[in-house]
């Protein structure tokens, strides 16, 4: 009884909503999924950077890309809440500087994605 319950709730839109955007059930898929989004923020900033530099001529860009890798960095290899709330703080920072930039928000979304399998990561484990 219960299996038909469980398998019916993994299906269709609202399986799929419950697998991306609800609470981690298991710590390796948590672990795997902030790798994932760790090397997503770790090869965005290596991407501000050169390109900040080379298209745009802004030798700051490679300060914030820096930046921004060093927190995905340390998000990747510690996969701690204070780390994964740190790259929400400074992409959130970012996303308010250019309120007319909606893409920001993209970015502020994932890393909220972060923040929560980091607390569910550490709840899990």
């Amino acid at each position: 009884m219960f299996e038909s319950l469980e398998a019916e709730r993994n299906s269709g839109l609202t399986g799929f909503l419950v697998r991306h955007l609800g609470p981690a059930r298991d710590a390796n898929l948590a672990e795997e999924e902030i790798h994932r989004i760790a090397l997503f923020f770790i090869s965005l900033g290596i991407v501000t950077g050169i390109v900040g530099v080379a298209i745009y001529d802004n030798p700051g860009s490679l300060a914030t890309g820096l930046v921004l890798g060093v927190a995905a960095l340390a998000l990747y290899l510690s996969k701690s809440r204070t780390s994964a709330l740190i790259l929400f703080g400074l992409l959130l920072a970012n996303a308010l500087l250019l309120l007319t930039a909606p893409f920001f928000w993209i970015w502020v979304a994932v890393a909220i994605r972060a923040a929560q399998l980091a607390f569910g990561y550490q709840r899990l484990r």
